[in-house]
């Protein structure tokens, strides 16, 4: 598995405006692990927890 990195302004901004089930995501908790085109697989830096962030809206 990729080792995850801290994420960049714009991925801050991404990770800040996703909708989680309880609220925003805070991205000072969270870890790039791999971007493509239409998402980006982030990891929680304590429970190790794995979310898939869209990037693009279909429609």
């Amino acid at each position: 598995m990729r080792q995850g990195r801290n994420p960049t302004r714009k991925q801050k901004e991404w990770i800040a405006g996703h909708k989680s089930g309880k609220g925003t995501l805070n991205p000072k908790n969270w870890l790039v692990c791999q971007v493509t085109d239409e998402k980006m697989i982030v990891m929680h830096k304590d429970t190790g927890k794995k979310k898939e962030l869209l990037l693009h809206k279909k429609g």
